[in-house]
């Protein structure tokens, strides 16, 4: 009768941990595995030798028109995938990224993404996020490469049922403002909702029963000696 209840007990512990995690990432094609499709974006894909240009690539230093000053490194996903690699516009308010994505109203999510500068920088990226054109934040790039750090907030639909998420490089210098984003996520927030008596019940006996069905799997040689 033990094996029973433990195996009961370990199918509400797993439930439970099931609903209180997070849902799934809503954003498409957030780690570019599929290349440069699924977003939006004022810069061209083209050769990094200007400002405004980007790709999707494997390493800023073996990018198309790429500068001998940016490094060799990885994505952030894997090390060994594409990520998106730009050498920041010179206009004002140019979209690095954006795409819109359906959500439920009066809900909380958590968007957030990667970047990193590309080179030493003398002027580093400042790139701020936009949700249905509202400033969320802003942040600069450490001046050195290959650091990637994560960016992002947490806001609330309201009554909307999609937002538009938007990334901007607020630096239009021309010199050294190259940089590189990527896993991109939107999540909506679990709420956490406490388990009832009969969950936490449950989830007693089983840890009980869990033990005890351990206890008796000992070696009889064991015991016997």
């Amino acid at each position: 009768m033990k094996k029973p209840i433990a195996i009961a007990a370990m199918a509400v512990l797993l439930n439970l941990a099931s609903g209180a995690a997070a849902s799934g990432n809503l954003i498409t094609n957030g780690d570019f595995s599929a290349g440069a499709t699924g977003f939006t974006t004022g810069y061209t894909n083209a050769t990094l030798q200007l400002g405004g240009n980007f790709q999707v690539h494997t390493s800023p230093a073996t990018a198309l028109g790429a500068y001998p000053s940016f490094q060799d490194f990885g994505d952030h996903t894997t090390g060994t995938g594409l990520m998106f690699i730009a050498n920041g516009a010179l206009a004002a308010d140019t979209t690095v990224w954006s795409q819109t994505i359906t959500v439920k109203a009066n809900a909380k999510y958590r968007f957030s993404f990667f970047a990193t500068s590309i080179d030493n920088a003398i002027s580093p990226t400042t790139l701020a996020w936009y949700v249905n054109g509202i400033a969320y934040g802003s942040s600069a790039l450490a001046d050195t490469p290959n650091f990637w750090e994560a960016h992002g907030s947490k806001f609330n639909t309201g009554a909307a049922t999609s937002v538009t998420l938007r990334l901007v490089n607020d630096n239009l210098d021309a010199i050294s403002n190259d940089f590189a984003v990527d896993d991109f996520s939107l999540v909506k927030i679990s709420t956490g909702a406490v388990p009832e008596p009969a969950s936490w019940a449950m989830m007693l006996i089983g840890f009980g029963a869990i033990g005890a069905a351990a206890r008796s799997r000992r070696n009889p040689a064991t015991l016997a000696a």
